[in-house]
């Protein structure tokens, strides 16, 4: 039996490679490195359809293109439904090669139809609820009703994904991964090879596996998946091709580059920066322990305008160097991890120094005594930008309502019939929240919050007690808010934490599968919230439906760009 220098058997690596590409169906399946592709396409792969075969032309990405899209995506279940039969007894029948009208039962224009008023329900209940004019479920109407009528005659169509993100995902992930695969491959773990780099190793020298026989098992992973995309149509042949050819030139650098270190990224550095942000949240207590001095005492110190130092009675050399260590070792843990490269690991950990020699010799660190604290005025006007919904909601009245009193020259106390004070402190506590989880996330120093709530609740004293009160309505300041607030918008939507989010974003996946979904749904998520704000906005007189328009389309690109190219 042929071994290799590490005692790996060539059949060893077979079956490991097996296991590689049988979790990345799993992976895949889940919606992570795939995405989880609609029920109709699910059952019928497009190997013989020509969207596989080209590359098809960028299509129009906006909320009515994807809420279409998304009708599109359970077509074969909607067919079902409207026409009374069994999900599984259609799906044999488009397998064996029917159209979805065929299958069906029901003619072309009878389906159609019945298809078309299921959606157009739909679409009724989106304005209902503000996230569609009345103009856009027209024209989503006339969308759903073209794209309905092509699909439902076309035998065995797919309907693949509207952005086209998966092949790049596939890509980037495997080069992300390429060091865990290694040491998956090698029988090491990836901590032992990560050591080996750091010390100038290739990392084929530090596996002990011939060169050309570990870059082949790990292409041919890499190779399974994007030919696994193309048959459901996820992926044209041709773009596959390419990224295989980009996948190999990426895998046998990486494999042959000696100190191979991943690229740093921008989520890397958002990553540490929350792990700097969450050691610092409690720095006091951390240097009362280490000077064993109680955190009472200490806070007192602070209080009186009095510095950690003086406060701890430590040297500056002492507590720097404490403090340091502690940030240190959770950054050598994110590169242990492959979640940080060298160079992102070695960048924070001159951050946190600098960070924290700042902090221990701040006058009355952390309490109202801090010297500088003000208000961002940003931010206290995003955590006022939703007043009318806000005191409707409270009010148990609908936001049209409300903004119709309003017009009628009443004022938010008078539209509500809410006490005054009352009124004023629900919306001062919404505003709070808000500004809390701007000092959560990094948005926000948290010396800067009383300051900034301050200034909130002066608007919103303000806002209540003016008659015909509108809001403002800034389109800069808005994108500002939403590149400010997407991670966490996204590990909101996904159900998970915003330092969960930025770990699989940090190591390699993209914004789609760090949320364990696929780009549509994710850009439909986020798109909704946006039409809704500014269809709200248009609705309150901020501006005309006309104006709002040409920036939703904006805000629609933007949002594509992040969700796309992170």
């Amino acid at each position: 039996m042929q071994l290799n220098q590490s005692g790996t058997s060539k059949n060893t690596m077979k079956k490991k490679l097996v296991v590689l590409m049988s979790a990345a169906a799993v992976f895949a399946a889940t919606g992570a490195a795939l995405p989880a592709r609609p029920a109709f396409a699910e059952t019928v792969p497009a190997a013989a359809s020509p969207v596989a075969a080209e590359k098809p032309a960028a299509p129009r990405v906006d909320y009515i293109a994807l809420s279409v899209h998304q009708k599109l995506s359970s077509i074969a279940s909607d067919a079902a439904t409207v026409a009374d039969k069994a999900y599984d007894e259609l799906m044999d029948a488009v397998r064996s090669g029917q159209s979805l009208a065929a299958a069906s039962g029901l003619g072309s224009a009878e389906l159609a139809d019945k298809l078309g008023a299921l959606y157009a329900q739909s679409f009724d209940g989106e304005v209902a609820a503000g996230y569609m004019t009345r103009e856009e479920a027209d024209e989503a109407n006339r969308l759903a009703a073209a794209a309905v009528r092509e699909t439902i005659d076309t035998s065995g169509a797919a309907v693949g994904p509207l952005v086209r993100t998966v092949g790049r995902d596939i890509v980037d992930k495997a080069t992300a991964d390429v060091v865990q695969n290694v040491a998956f491959l090698s029988d090491k773990s990836s901590i032992e090879l990560r050591a080996a780099l750091r010390q100038g190793q290739s990392l084929t020298e530090a596996s002990g596996l011939d060169a050309a026989t570990l870059s082949a098992s790990l292409l041919e992973s890499v190779a399974f998946e994007l030919d696994r995309a193309v048959r459901y149509g996820q992926l044209a042949a041709q773009e596959a091709a390419d990224l295989k050819a980009e996948a190999a030139r990426s895998i046998d650098e990486a494999l042959a580059t000696k100190g191979y270190d991943p690229e740093t990224n921008e989520w890397m550095a958002r990553y540490g920066d929350a792990i700097i942000d969450k050691r610092l949240s409690n720095l006091t207590g951390i240097a009362a322990a280490l000077a064993d001095k109680s955190y009472a005492d200490v806070e007192d110190a602070l209080a009186q305008g009095g510095t950690l130092l003086s406060a701890t009675g430590l040297s500056e050399a002492e507590l720097l160097d404490r403090l340091a260590a502690s940030v240190d070792v959770s950054i050598e843990q994110a590169w242990q991890s492959g979640t940080l490269s060298a160079r992102a690991a070695d960048a924070l950990k001159a951050e946190a120094a600098d960070r924290l020699k700042e902090a221990i010799a701040t006058a009355g660190y952390g309490t109202r005594a801090q010297s500088g604290a003000k208000s961002d005025s940003a931010i206290a006007k995003e955590s006022v930008d939703q007043l009318v919904r806000q005191a409707a909601s409270y009010a148990g009245k609908t936001a049209a309502e409300v903004r119709e009193a309003l017009g009628a020259g009443q004022t938010l106390v008078q539209a509500t019939g809410i006490d005054q004070a009352e009124l004023y402190g629900v919306l001062q506590g919404n505003a709070g929240a808000y500004i809390e989880k701007a000092v959560a996330s990094g948005r926000l120093a948290a010396v800067d919050a009383d300051a900034t709530k301050q200034e909130a609740s002066e608007r919103i004293g303000s806002a209540i007690a003016k008659p015909g009160y509108v809001g403002e309505a800034d389109a800069d300041a808005y994108l500002n808010r939403l590149r400010g607030t997407l991670v966490d918008q996204v590990a909101d939507w996904a159900g998970t934490t915003r330092e969960e989010l930025l770990e699989k974003l940090a190591g390699g996946q993209s914004l789609a599968q760090a949320a364990g979904t696929d780009a549509d749904t994710l850009l439909h998520a986020l798109l909704r919230g946006v039409n809704r704000d500014w269809n709200e906005y248009a609705a309150e007189g901020r501006l005309t439906a006309q104006e709002s328009a040409p920036i939703k389309a904006n805000m629609a690109a933007e949002l594509l760009a992040l969700v796309t190219n992170g």
